[in-house]
């Protein structure tokens, strides 16, 4: 664990100006930091703005379809609510494979895959936010080996949101599902269905019975889901994927302006303790 000793932070010399010099610059932080920290917090309910609004994007195609005018019908779902009355639904487990049966990530074959697991994934956007073999994580116990194009599903702590669709084969961690969809599902339409307001409120609905919050296979493998027909799942992920490339691209611009504000920040307090910025520019 990198650290600096007692010693060592004990014998820096540290130069003190006077306490009427030290006032100034404690005052003039106090105005300039508070500017700055009321523009982050904008930008961050920008941020999470733009988070409800790709959710809400999600949400609504998925579960209504894309045409407002589409006659719905009752699921007998209560927190599935309706859908589009020409949409089937089906049995979770009849549609889609959980996968069975873990592995050894120590062996030969399988230390050089990637292994996914809820800390790769960003939360509620389905995004990798990086990527580790079995190896470099030291993985010892055992893993999922997914196919590519199976949807990996975070069983734990479902409020994240933590689902990506796999784009090669891989190894998954045990805290994640690995779910297979039958031809008459698109990986990327199951992928969104489980990013969805309406499944995410099951979810941890479900997962607050227990005391560690975790989906039960027993209890997902249950529930019904809608199943458009496929022609209408592609328009739904060219829909989802459209929107939601412009939001991030918004998202990526407001966390940059972020980032620079508290590089801004950071700079102000050094040049200011530091003797950079002139008392009368401090006291102007």
């Amino acid at each position: 664990m990198p650290r600096a000793s007692w010693d060592f932070i004990g014998s820096l010399a540290i130069g003190f100006p006077k306490i009427e010099t030290q006032a100034i610059i404690a005052d003039y932080l106090d105005r300039e930091t508070a500017r700055i920290d009321g523009l982050i917090a904008e930008k961050e309910r920008m941020l999470a703005l733009l988070e409800e609004k790709r959710a809400a994007l999600i949400s609504r195609v998925v579960t209504r379809g894309l045409d407002p005018k589409a006659p719905l019908k009752p699921t007998g779902q209560e927190w599935l609510g309706e859908i589009p009355a020409h949409w089937p639904t089906t049995k979770f487990s009849w549609d889609v494979f959980i996968s069975e049966g873990q592995v050894d990530p120590e062996d030969d074959r399988f230390l050089e895959m990637i292994l996914v697991a809820p800390n790769h994934i960003e939360s509620r956007t389905g995004e990798v936010t990086h990527t580790e073999t079995s190896a470099d994580q030291g993985a010892m116990s055992g893993k999922y080996l997914c196919k590519q194009g199976d949807v990996l599903y975070s069983k734990i702590r479902p409020a994240l949101r933590k689902v990506v669709l796999a784009e090669d084969d891989c190894l998954c961690s045990a805290d994640m599902y690995a779910l297979r969809p039958s031809e008459r599902l698109m990986p990327e339409y199951l992928q969104y269905f489980l990013l969805s307001e309406d499944f995410s409120a099951w979810a941890e609905l479900e997962s607050a019975r227990v005391a560690m919050p975790k989906i039960n296979r027993e209890t997902l493998s249950a529930i019904r889901i809608p199943v458009p027909p496929l022609e209408e799942q592609e328009r739904i992920v060219f829909e989802i994927r459209d929107g939601a490339k412009r939001i991030d691209l918004q998202r990526k611009a407001v966390r940059g302006s972020v980032e620079l504000l508290k590089e801004r920040r950071a700079a102000l307090i050094t040049a200011a303790v530091t003797d950079q910025i002139p008392l009368e520019e401090m006291t102007g």
